[in-house]
C-alpha cells in the first residue's frame, strides 16, 4: 500500500489495489465550538478488513495532529463530495447526490463513527410547490425585489452571481468553509453545461443578484427507462439580509411552474439539513432519501 504526503495541502493518502483514503486537516471546516478538527474521505474499499485497515489509518494520522474530533466521509469541506446516503426509495443517485456501496456505511460505524448530522430528500407532487408566476412577481416588484430566470446570463455571470450569492448565504451552514472564486469555478464550471438556465431563477433588488434556486430535472429516470417527471429543487441560497422574506417559496414557486409547464408533475426538495426550516415548508411531503455525516471523537 503506498503513502501520499502533501506538505501543502496537510493531506495524508493511502493508496492501495483494494482501497484509498484521505485525511485532510488544513483548510477543513472548524469544529462546533470552533475546534481543530480533521476530515476523511475520498474512501473506497473492497473488504471489510481492507475497510477498517484504511480508516484506522487516516484516524492515526489526524491524532498525530491533535485535532478534537473527526468527520466523514468529507473530501476535504462542503463545497466537495461529503455524507453517505443511508436510505432511499429512488433507483438512481440524480445529479451530485451523495451515493455508495451500503457496506460503506457499517465499515464505517465498526470503526467507530457515530450519526452526527442528518440531511434529507423530500418528495411532493408539483402542484404543492407552485404558486402563480405573475402573482409572485407582482408582489416582490412592489417591495422592489425583481424575480426572473437566467436566460439573459452567460455561464461566467452565473458562475460569478452563484459565488457572490453562495459565499454569504452559507456562512452560518454547519462546517461552512470560505473558497476563493477560482476554487468555486473549478468545481462548478464542469457542471454548467448541463444547466438549463429555464429552471435557474434569480431575486435581483438594487441591480444586485441576491438569492437564487437551482432546479435540475431529475434525468436518472430517463437512465431507468421512465418518462421524465421530476425536478429537483438542487440549490435555494439568499443573502442574510434578505433572508425571512418568504424568497424561497417564491423562487421555488416560478421554477415549479416552469417544470409543470414542461410536462413536469414531480418535485424533490434535495439534501435538507435536518434544522433547515425548508423542512417544514410544504404539506403532505414525504421523505425519500436519507443521509448521515459521520463523526469520531479523538483519543486524548
Amino acid at each position: 500500500m503506498d503513502v501520499k504526503y502533501d506538505t501543502y495541502q496537510a493531506t495524508w493518502t493511502y493508496v492501495g489495489d483494494k482501497g484509498t483514503v484521505t485525511a485532510w486537516y488544513h483548510d477543513v471546516p472548524k469544529g462546533l465550538k470552533g475546534e481543530q478538527i480533521g476530515v476523511i474521505g475520498a474512501f473506497r474499499a473492497s473488504d471489510e478488513a481492507v475497510a477498517l485497515e484504511l480508516i484506522q489509518k487516516a484516524v492515526s494520522y489526524l491524532e498525530e495532529h491533535k485535532v478534537a474530533y473527526i468527520v466523514g466521509p468529507m473530501n476535504q469541506n462542503t463545497w466537495h463530495s461529503y455524507r453517505f446516503l443511508l436510505e432511499t426509495e429512488r433507483q438512481s443517485p440524480f445529479l451530485m447526490e451523495p451515493s455508495q456501496p451500503k457496506e460503506y456505511v457499517e465499515w464505517f460505524q465498526r470503526a467507530g463513527f457515530l450519526p452526527h448530522q442528518n440531511y434529507y430528500s423530500f418528495a411532493n407532487k408539483l402542484i404543492h410547490f407552485i404558486k402563480s408566476k405573475e402573482e409572485l412577481e407582482l408582489i416582490y416588484e412592489e417591495k422592489g425585489i425583481i424575480i426572473q430566470d437566467a436566460s439573459a446570463f452567460t455561464d461566467e455571470e452565473i458562475l460569478r452571481m452563484n459565488y457572490d450569492i453562495s459565499k454569504r448565504s452559507f456562512i452560518n451552514n454547519i462546517y461552512y468553509t470560505p473558497i476563493d472564486y477560482e476554487e468555486y469555478e473549478d468545481i462548478y464550471k464542469p457542471a454548467i453545461s448541463m444547466l438549463q438556465k429555464k429552471y435557474l431563477y434569480y431575486a435581483f433588488a438594487e441591480q444586485k443578484a441576491i438569492g437564487f434556486l437551482l432546479g435540475i430535472p431529475d434525468f436518472a429516470e430517463i437512465q431507468n427507462g421512465q418518462p421524465l417527471k421530476t425536478i429537483l429543487f438542487k440549490t435555494f441560497a439568499v443573502l442574510p439580509e434578505y433572508q425571512k422574506l418568504g424568497l424561497a417559496t417564491a423562487l421555488m414557486g416560478c421554477v415549479a411552474h416552469v417544470a409543470k409547464a414542461n410536462g413536469l408533475t414531480n418535485g424533490v426538495m434535495a439534501l435538507v439539513h435536518e434544522n433547515n426550516h425548508t423542512m417544514h415548508m410544504l404539506p403532505n411531503q414525504h421523505m425519500c432519501s436519507h443521509y448521515v455525516l459521520y463523526r469520531r471523537d479523538c483519543s486524548e
